[in-house]
C-alpha cells in the first residue's frame, strides 16, 4: 500500500491518497486545493478510482464535487452524515469560504461494509460521536481515522450532531478494541499508532479506568 498526506486549506487539514502498488487508487477526505492533491497523484502514477469521506465536516469534503467532476470517480459516506454534505454551503458562510457545490452521493456506506481499491480493501468502521455517521476506513495494519482519533486527542463534540454520551461508547467498544499495531491516519495532525494512544491519549485512558 501507497499512502500520502496532502495538508491543505484553511483548517490544515489531512486529504489521504492510497494506492495499491499498481495504479489504482483512492482519495479520502479531500477538503481543499483539489489541483495540488489531482497533480500529485498524477505525478505519483496512482489514479483516483474512490472518493470517500470519513464524515462530512466542509473541512473534509469541500473538494468533492470538484474531484468527482476531475475524474468520474464515485463518492461514498456514512448514510447519517449525508445531510452535513447539504450544509456547507452555510458552513463556508460563516467562515468567509468560497461555497462549495454539494456533491452527489453515490453511495451511503455503513458499518461493515467494504471498499475495494484495485488489490486492496478497506473495512468501513462506523465511529459516532464526532458526527453521527463518522467512520474510519482500516486495511490492514493502517487505518485511516478522519476526526474520530487524532495523535493525543479526538474530535470536538460541541458542534450540531456531536455528542460525548455517543463517543465515550464508541471509544469503549470499538477503538479500544484495536490492534495495537495498527498505524493511525488522522484528519489532523500527525500519524500516530494504536500503542501509542493507549498509552497517552487521555480520552481513551479514562476510558479504560
Amino acid at each position: 500500500m501507497d499512502i500520502h498526506c496532502i495538508v491543505n486549506g484553511p483548517f490544515q487539514e489531512n486529504t489521504w491518497l492510497v494506492g495499491d502498488g499498481a495504479g489504482a487508487g483512492m482519495v479520502v477526505d479531500p477538503g481543499f486545493e483539489i489541483d495540488r492533491l489531482v497533480d500529485f497523484a498524477g505525478e505519483s502514477g496512482i489514479s483516483i478510482d474512490q472518493i470517500v469521506c470519513t464524515h462530512g465536516h466542509i473541512d473534509h469534503a469541500a473538494g468533492v464535487a470538484e474531484l468527482k467532476e476531475r475524474t468520474g470517480a464515485p463518492f461514498a459516506i456514512h448514510s447519517a452524515d449525508v445531510p452535513w454534505l447539504e450544509r456547507m454551503p452555510d458552513s463556508a458562510a460563516m467562515f468567509g469560504l468560497e461555497v462549495p457545490v454539494v456533491p452527489t452521493v453515490d453511495r451511503e456506506l455503513a458499518d461493515g461494509d467494504t471498499i475495494e481499491v484495485g488489490t486492496l480493501t478497506f473495512n468501513v468502521i462506523h465511529t459516532p460521536g464526532h458526527t453521527p455517521g463518522g467512520v474510519c476506513l482500516q486495511c490492514g495494519d493502517h487505518i485511516i481515522t478522519g476526526d474520530s482519533l487524532f495523535q493525543g486527542s479526538i474530535g470536538r463534540t460541541d458542534l450540531p450532531g456531536g455528542s460525548w454520551a455517543v463517543y465515550q461508547e464508541t471509544i469503549r467498544n470499538v477503538i479500544l478494541g484495536w490492534p495495537e499495531s495498527w498505524t493511525i491516519h488522522p484528519g489532523h495532525g500527525p500519524e500516530s499508532t494504536m500503542a501509542a494512544e493507549r498509552r497517552t491519549n487521555p480520552f481513551l485512558t479514562d476510558q479504560m479506568a
